[in-house]
């Protein structure tokens, strides 16, 4: 299948078809939150300054330090989190994800497949796993961890919809399209199927699905 895109540029639309936070992933928090007066993420930091810190204060301060594009210290006390407390999954959630955001995506993945030896059916590390592979365009293996991921929390429309992406990125774009219906309207389904025609370098098929996203169409739920 060949690519017009570079890695970066199909992470970009992998996150703007499947409406992840990069990485694409279930995630503790949303990186999108600024620290203010108020926030949630400053206000659990503040309250636990006068007391030992826990596995759940220090992670609130990793977030105050994310929000604030100090993401180097974040790793470092998030990394300090794992080695006082090893057994606190969301740490490994929100470390890979920090290295996602630079890049590091075999990094990412050691975190996460860690993290699975402590909770097996973690369905968001499952997930998160699963996106790796899809940027690192192992679809196969991102399939069978997003089915998983579906399998354990059939709730999470998110797994569903990465689903739907990769199958499209394999080039089963009816498939694709039908499993997208079950979490986009139609409109956006053959939009976000468009992108990923593009994403694949196949013009023919993108244009028709832009085209027919423009046209009148129900909305499913």
């Amino acid at each position: 299948m060949k690519r017009y895109m570079s890695s970066t540029g199909l992470v970009l639309v992998l996150t703007a078809v499947a409406g992840m936070v990069l990485p694409g992933c279930e995630s503790h928090f949303n990186h999108t939150r600024q620290a203010q007066p108020g926030n949630p993420i400053q206000d659990e930091f503040e309250a636990g300054i006068d007391r030992a810190p826990t596995p759940q204060t220090l992670l609130a301060m990793s977030r105050l330090l994310t929000a604030r594009n100090r993401e180097a210290q974040a790793e470092y006390v998030l990394n300090r989190v794992i080695e006082e407390h090893p057994d606190f999954v969301p740490a490994y959630i929100e470390l890979a994800e920090l290295m996602m955001r630079r890049s590091a995506t075999d990094q990412a993945m050691a975190m996460l497949t860690a993290g699975l030896e402590i909770e097996p059916d973690n369905h968001a590390l499952i997930n998160n796993l699963g996106f790796c592979m899809m940027v690192s365009e192992d679809y196969e293996g991102a399939l069978g961890q997003f089915m998983a991921a579906s399998e354990i929390a059939p709730y999470v429309q998110r797994y569903r919809a990465n689903h739907a992406v990769v199958l499209a990125l394999m080039g089963e774009y009816d498939q694709a399209f039908d499993l997208m219906l079950s979490v986009h309207s139609d409109k956006d389904a053959h939009r976000n199927l468009g992108m990923i025609c593009r994403a694949n370098g196949d013009e023919e098929r993108a244009a028709d699905e832009f085209r027919l996203a423009e046209e009148p169409h129900s909305e499913h739920p």
